[in-house]
């Protein structure tokens, strides 16, 4: 009758890092709710929203804590970034310069952050060009990306 019941060895959990764990996650979903919240909110805190995101990819090993998390921060700022440049350009030939002037400091940050995240060259190059053509009195970042 042994046979048929396999024994099981029941090992402890170490619930004090798993309660930790478990903070961090609830931690870093809210900052991602309340920056795609901001942004629903209000569409002019864009800088607010990429900021938390920027935030949160920096202040934690997302790669070793959490795959999941890393990219759905990554894509969300790439994808506010390369849209508020595609808008730009769009909206460049019928915008006054001083108008398009109000976005600058904005696509100065788009361009610290294109420097500094580790997105692929393939993706970034082009739209830091971009970036520099609307802009090309922005204070820029000197290294290489």
């Amino acid at each position: 009758r042994q046979d048929l019941h396999p024994q099981c060895e029941l090992t402890s959990l170490d619930s004090a890092k798993l309660s930790a764990q478990y903070n961090m996650v609830l931690v870093q979903a809210y900052i991602v709710d309340e920056a795609l919240q901001a942004l629903q909110v209000d569409r002019s805190d864009l800088v607010k929203a990429i900021s938390l995101l920027a935030y949160l990819w920096a202040r934690w090993n997302l790669e070793d804590d959490d795959k999941f998390r890393q990219n759905e921060v990554l894509l969300t700022m790439s994808t506010l970034i390369y849209n508020t440049a595609n808008a730009l350009e769009r909206s460049k030939r019928t915008m006054p310069d001083e108008t398009l002037a109000i976005f600058q400091p904005a696509c100065e940050y788009f361009l610290l952050l294109l420097h500094a995240v580790e997105w692929p060259k393939t993706w970034k190059l082009p739209l830091i060009g971009r970036l520099q053509t609307m802009f090309p009195k922005a204070s820029v970042v000197t290294s290489t990306a």
